[in-house]
C-alpha cells in the first residue's frame, strides 16, 4: 500500500519495543499482552507498514484511558463446529483477540483439514500479515479479514459509505518464497491519511475527498478515501 514521505528519524526496533511494551504494562495490560501488542507494532514498522505500526500507540493509550478498551480483557472462546469457532475478545486490543483467534483456527484445521474463527467484541487489530505469520509457520494457508467503520467513499459517490475492510492471503513457501497479500480495500489504509495529518504533509490529490466530496491534499480535511483500483477522481454526479 502507498505510504507518505516524510521526514523520519531512525529508531532502534529492540528499544523501540521495550518503550511501547513499558507503556502498555503502565496503561494497565498484562506483561505477556503487553510484549504481543509491542511486538505487532514494531513488526509492522519493519516491514514498512507506517500505517499500523507504533504510531498507532497513542490511539490505544488514549482508548484505554477513556474506557473504550478494556486492558485485561477475559477471551472466551466457542467451539461451534468442527472447523469454525467464536472468540469473544471482551473488548480487549484487537491484537490480543486476533492473536488467540489464530492459534484456535490453527488447532481447528490440524483436526479437520480447515478452521475459521470469528471474533466479537474487539477493536482495531493491526496489520494483518503478523497473525497470517502465525498461520504459515504452522505450514498452512491462511486468509484473514475484518471490518471498519465507514471510511470510503464509493466511486463517484461524494460520501463514505463503505469500510477499508483490509484482508490478507498467504501461502508457505520454501526460503524467502512466501505469498503474502496484506491490503485495504481504498486506495490507501485510513492510517496513512492519519499518519500524514500528524506529520503536517500533503498527500495525493486522489486519494481522498473532504466534507464535500472534493478531492483534497490535506490530510486535515480528509473525511473519506477513495477504494482501490480507482487511478483518477471520478466526476461527481450533480
Amino acid at each position: 500500500m502507498a505510504q507518505i514521505v516524510s521526514e523520519s528519524v531512525l529508531v532502534p526496533s529492540e528499544p523501540l519495543r521495550v518503550f511501547v511494551r513499558q507503556c502498555l504494562e503502565n496503561a494497565g495490560l498484562s506483561s505477556g499482552h503487553a510484549v504481543l501488542v509491542a511486538d505487532s507494532l514494531v513488526e509492522s514498522n519493519l516491514r514498512g507498514i507506517d500505517s499500523h505500526g507504533t504510531a498507532r500507540l497513542p490511539h490505544y493509550l488514549n482508548r484505554i484511558r477513556h474506557g473504550s478498551i478494556n486492558p485485561r480483557p477475559n477471551l472466551v472462546y466457542s467451539k461451534l463446529g468442527a472447523a469454525v469457532g467464536r472468540l469473544d475478545a471482551d473488548h480487549g486490543l484487537g491484537q490480543i483477540a486476533m492473536a488467540g483467534a489464530t492459534e484456535e483456527a490453527i488447532a481447528l484445521a490440524r483436526e479437520s483439514g480447515a478452521g475459521w474463527v470469528a471474533v466479537e467484541n474487539s477493536s482495531h487489530c493491526g496489520a494483518l500479515a503478523y497473525y497470517g505469520q502465525q498461520i504459515v509457520k504452522a505450514d498452512m494457508v491462511g486468509i484473514l479479514f475484518t471490518h471498519s467503520d465507514s471510511m470510503v467513499v464509493p466511486h463517484a459517490a461524494r460520501q463514505a459509505f463503505c469500510g477499508t475492510n483490509p484482508l490478507c492471503i498467504i501461502v508457505p513457501g520454501g526460503e524467502e518464497t512466501t505469498l503474502c497479500l496484506d491490503m485495504a480495500t481504498s486506495v490507501v489504509p485510513w492510517n496513512t491519511i492519519t499518519n500524514a495529518a500528524m506529520e503536517d504533509v500533503e498527500i495525493p490529490g486522489d486519494w481522498a475527498v473532504d466534507a464535500e466530496g472534493n478531492p483534497t491534499t490535506n490530510p486535515k480535511d480528509v473525511r473519506a478515501v477513495r477504494p482501490f483500483g480507482v487511478t483518477k477522481a471520478p466526476t461527481l454526479a450533480s
